[in-house]
Parts: C-alpha cells; structure tokens; sequence
C-alpha cells in the first residue's frame, strides 16, 4: 500500500504572490522533504476571458501563467521530480460573448501551452 498525500493550494495571483513562500508552506503543512514528486495542474478557469465551460475567473492570464512558471522552476530548483503536468479549462467558443473574446481565449491557451511545453523541453 502506497500513502500519498494530496494537497492543493490556490494563490491569488494578482497581488503578486511570493510563490517560494507559498511553497514552503505547502511543504511544511504536508511534511514534505526535498526532493519529492510533484503533479501539477493549471487549470485555465481562475482565469479572466478563458471561456471555460466552468466560467471565468478574476486572475489576469499572464499573472496566472507567471505563477505556474515560478512554481516549476522552484520545484526544478528543488531537484524535485514532476511526474506530471496537464492543463485543463480549454476554451469552448460558445461561451464567448464575441469571436474577438473566443479568438483572445484561444490564443492565451495557445500561449500557456507553448510556455508550459518550452518550460520541460529544455
């Protein structure tokens, strides 16, 4: 039997969050030793404009993207071992209220897909 503990955490990116410290408290609360193996999920509905079938969140995209690129980066830094990594909260069109919104949707999702892929190709 494997224990595995599950912790998840919600930072407020607009405010310019100090991610080493949220990561410290994640780890502390969790008993966690470095290195360890790390999932991560970026999920696109905290975001504003992303036209999920979730609805939108208040988190300007590009703060949201920063933080998922510092927290990997720290835990990269850590010698930590991600063993996974997904995105979910794709843009569904319909629930644009235009196509410039649905085209805005689409081409954040693209940008976050080509940072998150540049971030573990190197």
């Amino acid at each position: 039997i494997i224990k595995q503990k599950v912790n998840t955490y919600a930072v407020d990116t607009n405010k310019g969050t100090d991610m080493s410290a949220m990561m410290t408290t994640i780890e502390k609360n969790a008993g966690l030793s470095e290195p360890y193996a790390a999932y991560i999920t970026a999920d696109r509905d905290i975001t504003r404009g992303s036209c999920t079938p979730y609805g939108d969140g208040l988190h300007d995209p590009a703060h949201v993207r920063a933080a998922v690129v510092n927290v990997i980066n720290l835990l990269m830094k850590q010698k930590c071992v991600i063993v996974g990594f997904d995105v979910c909260g794709l843009p569904n069109a319909g629930k644009a209220k235009n196509n410039q919104e649905a085209g805005s949707a689409i081409a954040d999702t693209l940008e976050d897909l080509q940072t998150y892929m540049g971030i573990f190709g190197r």
